[in-house]
């Protein structure tokens, strides 16, 4: 779970920092490392809209809609890769099939609002661990008379 927390919030705080430095915006790095703390935050990661919208509130400013709107495509993907890098991190951290970790995401998502987008994959991941390590224990390892 942590590969997907932390890598998905690596990633895109490069990836955003490269857009800011593409379409010229001043202090891309400090920007970048706001959006790696608003991603890793988890709650705060609605929040790096602030990041690019204020980027290109700014471009706009100094007549430069073409990049400021550059921005803004480039802000929503930053923004919407998290739904397919994370899922993707999370089934390197735990043998599960990609199949349940979509399952997790978007039954998160309907059980639990935004929140579930990582509450879901979550306790998917949890339960079929558990069910796996279940599975496999041998019989009467709890230390009981088997026989």
């Amino acid at each position: 779970m942590a590969y997907g927390v932390v890598g998905t919030a690596a990633i895109q705080a490069v990836v955003m920092a490269i857009g800011l430095v593409v379409a010229g915006v001043p202090g891309a790095a400090l920007l970048g490392f706001v959006t790696l703390l608003l991603a890793l935050s988890q709650i705060g990661a609605p929040l790096i809209i602030v990041v690019w919208g204020g980027a290109a509130v700014w471009l706009f400013g100094q007549d430069q809609q073409g990049w400021g709107i550059f921005l803004i495509v480039w802000g929503l993907i930053v923004t919407m890769m998290d739904n397919v890098i994370k899922p993707w991190l999370i089934g390197f951290g735990v043998a599960m099939p990609m199949s349940l970790t979509i399952l997790g995401v978007f039954g998160g998502f309907v059980a639990f609002g935004f929140l579930g987008l990582f509450i879901g994959p979550t306790l998917i991941a949890v339960g079929y661990t558990l069910l796996e390590a279940w599975s496999d224990a041998p019989r009467g390892a709890t230390g009981a008379s088997v026989g």
